[in-house]
């Protein structure tokens, strides 16, 4: 079911939403219709970059595509934690490493070993375009 949902949104809504009316061109797409596992790294300079890069996704591997978002940012109500597992896939991970044993690159390598893919915001918030 959340695979179907996941095909809704981001493969029919979305990429239509972004084409039409922002106007977003889709670079190189087929790229990624063969890989089944990838790490996609990219600069973030608006909410729309994820929207963006998971509506260029096959359709087929949607549901195996998890963006990495701050637990602390994303995960502080209910309402975004569960907007941020079901509508947008994203896997939360503590930036801090107060932790010793909480270590975020854990918790990405273990979607990994699960042959997930993710997508990687390294700037962590949004930057300056062109930057």
């Amino acid at each position: 079911m959340k695979k179907i949902i996941l095909i809704i949104i981001y493969s029919f809504f979305w990429k239509n939403f972004l084409k039409f009316f922002i106007g977003l061109k889709y670079v190189n797409e087929k790229t990624l219709k063969n890989k089944k596992q990838f790490i996609l790294i990219a600069n973030h300079n608006s909410h729309m970059d994820t929207m963006a890069i998971m509506s260029a996704i096959p359709s087929r591997y949607i549901h195996k595509v998890h963006p990495i978002a701050a637990r602390d940012f994303f995960g502080g109500s209910l309402f975004k934690k569960i907007l941020m597992r079901y509508l947008v896939n994203a896997t939360l991970i503590q930036r801090d490493r107060d932790d010793p044993n909480n270590d975020p690159i854990d918790s990405m390598d273990k979607m990994l070993k699960k042959s997930r893919s993710l997508i990687l915001f390294p700037e962590g918030s949004r930057g300056t375009p062109g930057v």
